[in-house]
């Protein structure tokens, strides 16, 4: 069975800095896909831009946790603090397992983002959400909706779990699924939403999503990490998300990832000697464009 790799880079337009740096993951590296924040200064930016870039994959980043929302904030007011701003993942996110009462305003709100998206000239190939938030039921049920209104049909999924190398020896797969193990509510929440988002909601995700810090036995070196677990890619669609930026902080979105994540990850993405493994292991890279035709199994490039 052949290996696909979608590498999606979050953030577009989230600022200029971290938009050019996807940009240049994507031209000079292995970045295949990103996600746009249609409530961020930038996003005109990386619309225009993005005109040069038809190879690029580009959905929506769903946001409800970090800056202003594009609707006015009396169609939306629970959720939103008293500045008119979202919410922080933290508390946003507990109020998203049942509270039905504000799935109205998440649906109006996901609409008019996707909609500026839209107007704005891009037409998204995926959605996915900042912070992940669309894995509680509350917004995942928004987000879906929303998303088929739209006719998008391709989401990113939460799915991932600890690996290791194919020929790994007996101790290490062990420990791979004693972490497996510990880990079993998160990594069945993840599973969950796979389900619902494929089963459910019919969409079309990647088979998984890796994590990078889930590999066995543990690399310090994030280069050397993220090598191994290209080498022991497993068959079918997998994603790996990245977030390249500049190495000075951004007010608004570097409370969460932080500059040095976003440093380090334009490194990696720019690497020449990524792109040589995924050559060497006979990897196709891909973006959600050709997502849905290859689980069709039509052309990739279509």
């Amino acid at each position: 069975m052949k290996r696909f790799l979608i590498c999606n880079a979050d953030d577009f337009g989230a600022s200029k800095a971290i938009t050019n740096a996807i940009i240049q993951a994507h031209c000079n590296g292995i970045i295949t896909s990103t996600t746009l924040m249609a409530n961020m200064p930038a996003v005109v930016y990386a619309c225009q831009k993005a005109e040069e870039l038809p190879k690029l994959g580009i959905g929506v980043h769903l946001n409800l946790t970090a800056g202003k929302p594009v609707l006015v904030p009396d169609k939306i007011p629970d959720l939103l603090d008293a500045e008119g701003s979202f919410l922080p993942a933290r508390i946003q996110g507990s109020r998203l397992w049942h509270n039905s009462k504000i799935g109205a305003q998440i649906e109006k709100e996901f609409s008019a983002q996707i909609q500026k998206v839209l107007n704005l000239g891009i037409r998204p190939t995926h959605v996915d959400s900042h912070h992940h938030i669309t894995r509680f039921p509350v917004s995942l049920k928004a987000m879906a909706k929303i998303a088929r209104e739209f006719g998008i049909t391709v989401c990113r999924t939460p799915y991932g779990y600890y690996q290791t190398a194919c020929q790994a020896p007996i101790d290490d797969r062990l420990r791979c699924f004693a972490l497996n193990a510990k880990h079993i509510v998160r990594i069945g929440r993840w599973a969950i939403v796979h389900f619902v988002l494929r089963y459910v909601y019919k969409f079309s995700t990647p088979d998984r999503k890796i994590v990078r810090s889930w590999f066995v036995p543990a690399k310090k070196d994030a280069k050397e990490n993220l090598l191994t677990l290209l080498t022991n890619l497993p068959p079918g669609i997998t994603e790996i998300s990245f977030h390249p930026g500049p190495s000075d902080p951004d007010p608004i979105m570097d409370q969460h990832e932080g500059a040095a994540v976003r440093e380090r990850d334009l490194v990696l993405t720019t690497d020449p000697d990524m792109m040589d493994v995924v050559v060497q292991n006979n990897i196709e890279l891909i973006s959600f464009k050709q997502l849905q035709n290859i689980q069709n199994g039509s052309n990739v490039n279509r």
